[in-house]
């Protein structure tokens, strides 16, 4: 409801999420007061931006919210984040909502707001979900009466990128030889940011390029190092197994550029463009509360050379091949990603909506 919003997404670690909640307005003739109330529990993958949630009536489902009548807090509603009857993350009460002045042919009540992908996000399976039910008057006889919709889910899903540096002269080139200390940077689609990551290999946030000290601004590898201590860090490095890894990352297009070859080895003249893709259940059609039915599939590419996806551990894996001498490096793809997304469905009037950036693709 609204463009680009879905019952399924996948986002990095760190990105404010978007999400709606959509209630409709009820016939309230014969109550005096009304008791409306959200209850919303976000999983521990996703944290409260508690100053982004805003409460607006609609008309239709898919309103611009930037038109639309906005209410205002303490006094048409009041945001709970603390101490909450059901244990929910938050809940936005309407403690009588015939008190509130709702403009003639509204017919929605949506609250909008975003929460943070964490740190304690799950990869992969089984997502980080966010559950909604709305809790309403329902006797104008006896008004404390309340009663509750069933509960309405959508799954933000993030994955991880492993990548395996091996010697492409290898004499078995089903098992090569693996490369230690070999030095990357990850970088976005335009290449103009670089991916920032902490201890654990998480991802953290996108951060702009150091300044290049070399010949016409390029960027020289004790320029990466100088700022890697800078940032702490953006250099990743190859293991005594060939491997190095980013956790917490949406699906999309990045570009891995090797910074420092393994001693003896060439380094890689162009950035490896890395793909990873995830099928999922788009729209607001997933309705079976089954995760394995929102993400069907998940593939990754480096440099359009497969790779493999594994859709329970979230994992995308790819390879990167070094030579030695004359013979210019070459790229292949081989690993695992899982995508995982979850929906939410509409159910007695309340729900709960999520924003899938790219997996729009004109559907809605």
């Amino acid at each position: 409801y609204g463009a680009g919003y879905n019952d399924v997404a996948d986002w990095n670690i760190g990105d404010a999420v978007p999400f709606k909640l959509i209630g409709t307005i009820p016939a309230m003739d014969g109550y005096d007061t009304y008791k409306y109330i959200f209850h919303d529990t976000l999983s521990n993958g996703l944290t409260l931006n508690e100053s982004s949630v805003k409460v607006y009536v609609t008309k239709t489902k898919d309103a611009n919210l930037e038109s639309a009548t906005k209410l205002t807090a303490t006094t048409d509603y009041t945001l709970i984040t603390s101490n909450t009857g059901d244990g929910c993350s938050f809940e936005v009460v309407f403690n009588d909502l015939t008190e509130v002045t709702i403009p003639e042919g509204s017919e929605y009540i949506i609250v909008a707001y975003t929460a943070t992908l964490n740190e304690s996000a799950v990869i992969g399976l089984d997502g980080n979900p966010n559950k909604v039910y709305l809790e309403f008057s329902n006797n104008p006889y006896a008004e404390e009466e309340t009663n509750e919709t069933p509960k309405d889910t959508v799954i933000v899903f993030t994955y991880e990128l492993d990548t395996t540096k091996v010697d492409g002269g290898s004499e078995d080139p089903e098992n090569p030889a693996k490369l230690q200390d070999a030095q990357f940077v990850l970088l976005n689609e335009e290449g103009d940011k670089v991916a920032k990551i902490d201890a654990a290999n998480k991802f953290v946030a996108w951060v702009d390029l150091p300044a290049g000290t070399g010949e016409g601004g390029a960027i020289t590898y004790e320029d990466w190092t100088t700022y890697n201590i800078t940032m702490n860090p953006v250099i990743l490095t190859s293991d005594d197994d060939g491997l190095f890894k980013v956790i917490g990352l949406d699906d999309g297009t990045y570009k891995l550029r090797e910074i420092q070859a393994p001693d003896g080895f060439n380094l890689l003249p162009n950035d490896v463009e890395v793909v990873i893709t995830a099928t999922t259940s788009n729209g607001q059609n997933w309705t079976s509360g089954t995760a394995s039915e929102a993400l069907t599939k998940l593939e990754v590419t480096a440099d359009s050379q497969p790779g493999t996806g594994d859709v329970i551990s979230g994992v995308a894996g790819i390879t990167i091949e070094n030579n030695k001498g004359a013979t210019l490096p070459e790229t292949g793809g081989m690993g695992t990603t899982v995508f995982y997304v979850l929906g939410g469905i509409l159910a007695v009037g309340a729900g709960v909506l999520l924003v899938a950036r790219r997996r729009m693709r004109g559907e809605r």
